[in-house]
């Protein structure tokens, strides 16, 4: 006798297919089907790896666009055009101390753009018997760039008898990030125009938003003309003329200050006198005497007390307050009388620090053009005493 299966002797009960649940719904694992299209998924990959492609490609293409963008700038100041075009003297005076060469000079003025616009060098030379040459810059190439546009010069001319650096008062409070104080354009360009493109490259990649900054306003200043023949042209002709004759003085010719309501900036950082002494040491062992003092400052400069009271244990010549009229309009920078003032000021501070230099000058003092203005300045500096 054959069994029937138990499965057979239990008509009534159904079979149950295993179910699945997925949260609160169930669904027949055994009839469920995934709707398969080859096509739609080959569309899918193909429009993933455009996007991927694209995303890849971006870096690439901005860091080339910045490449070229930089680069141009670097052809573009390199032009012998090009201070011309920007209108601004002072790029090509601050140019000198990488390209003169065999300068004779017994007295060399260093510094920041109190010194370039402050200290006549014809004036030193009258009153002292000493040649005298200014290669100063400005306070950014001061922060940013150190000593390198004097130490180029001192390679490539004779050593000088006397190294004058000065400074304006705020220069001697320093930051741990000067590039993030001042602007980066003057260094920039004196990088980009003096260095060679290697060096340049590197510095300013070192300095990737300062380094924007600069190609964005060398391309702007190119894209803009200025007539030729044209008040800006002749006024940046007659500074480059003041210039040449003077041996590195800058005339800003700008009117002087009427009032003393100057704006209180603050300072950048802490009194750094490790850096007067580092400064003053790595020239006299070179065999060369050295004079550090602070630039003049309007009487009305609400940190002249403090400047007076930090920098005197520091600097052969301490910070003078000047009347206000002395100085431009809105700059910390004298008028061209108001120079004449300051250089008087550092011919007492050689002549009562190195008497024997001048004693023992090489050529004779030569008397200095006795105009009015010259006239009535040293009368000014005389009742300043």
């Amino acid at each position: 006798m054959t069994l029937k299966p138990v499965v057979d002797q239990v008509p009534n009960r159904r079979r149950r297919r295993p179910r699945t649940k997925n949260c609160c719904l169930s669904f027949d694992a055994t009839s469920a089907r995934i709707p398969y299209n080859a096509e739609q998924y080959w569309n899918v990959i193909v429009t993933l790896n455009r996007w991927f492609s694209i995303l890849s490609v971006l870096p690439a293409a901005a860091a080339l666009l910045c490449g070229t963008g930089l680069l141009c700038a670097i052809r573009i100041v390199r032009e012998p055009d090009y201070t011309a075009i920007g209108g601004d003297p002072a790029v090509e005076l601050q140019d000198s101390a990488f390209h003169v060469q065999a300068r004779d000079c017994d007295v060399l003025i260093d510094g920041d753009s109190t010194a370039e616009v402050g200290i006549d060098p014809r004036v030193v030379t009258a009153q002292t018997g000493l040649t005298a040459c200014n290669i100063a810059t400005s306070r950014p190439v001061v922060d940013d760039l150190g000593t390198l546009p004097l130490d180029t010069f001192l390679e490539h001319n004779r050593k000088p008898k006397l190294l004058v650096i000065q400074y304006g008062a705020e220069d001697f409070y320093r930051s741990n990030q000067p590039w993030q104080h001042v602007g980066p354009y003057t260094p920039l360009v004196m990088i980009a125009r003096n260095l060679p493109t290697s060096t340049a490259l590197r510095l300013m990649l070192e300095h990737p938003a300062e380094t924007v900054q600069f190609v964005t306003f060398v391309l702007k200043t190119k894209a803009i003309s200025r007539k030729a023949g044209g008040p800006l042209d002749r006024q940046f002709r007659r500074a480059l003329s003041h210039a040449e004759a003077s041996h590195g003085q800058l005339d800003l010719n700008l009117p002087p200050q009427k009032s003393c309501e100057l704006p209180m900036r603050p300072l950048d950082g802490p009194l750094d006198p490790e850096r007067i002494r580092q400064l003053r040491q790595k020239y006299e062992r070179q065999g060369i005497a050295v004079l550090i003092r602070a630039a003049p400052v309007p009487s009305c400069d609400r940190y002249l007390t403090r400047f007076e009271h930090d920098l005197a244990p520091y600097l052969d010549g301490n910070v003078e307050p000047l009347p206000v009229t002395v100085f431009a309009s809105g700059d910390r920078h004298p008028t061209q009388p108001g120079s004449l003032i300051i250089t008087l000021g550092l011919v007492n501070l050689i002549n009562a620090r190195l008497p024997t230099l001048v004693a023992t000058a090489r050529h004779e003092a030569l008397p200095y053009p006795q105009s009015p203005v010259f006239t009535a300045v040293a009368y000014t500096s005389r009742s300043l005493k």
